[in-house]
This record gives C-alpha cells, sequence and structure tokens, in this order.
C-alpha cells in the first residue's frame, strides 16, 4: 500500500506572513496499522484524507 502525502508551503509573504497547506493520505486510501496486546482488533482503521492549513505571522 502506498499513501501518498503534500506539503505545499510559501516564503515571507508581505515580510510577515507565510502560509503552507498538508494535505495527508491525498488520494484517500483505506489502509490499517497493525494493533498492539491493548487492542482486541489484530489491526485498527485509519484516519482518511486530512487537512491542515497553517497561517504563520512573524514579527
Amino acid at each position: 500500500m502506498l499513501l501518498t502525502n503534500l506539503h505545499i508551503s510559501t516564503r515571507k509573504l508581505f515580510n510577515h506572513l507565510k502560509f503552507s497547506l498538508q494535505v495527508k493520505n491525498l488520494f484517500d486510501r483505506e489502509f490499517r496499522v497493525p494493533g498492539g496486546y491493548e487492542h482486541t482488533q489484530d489491526s485498527l482503521p485509519q484516519y482518511g484524507r486530512m487537512f491542515t492549513l497553517k497561517i504563520e505571522y512573524i514579527l
């Protein structure tokens, strides 16, 4: 299984702002990770596509 993540960011804009966008699991694939001893399941489903938008103000 191949998962694809995407991360785009800017350099400093207007002398004070930086922006970045991150997308995890870009193609929204279903995947599971092995469960440990503390879990009754032998594998655990994981989240689908997730977005993070970051706006940074630099003094």
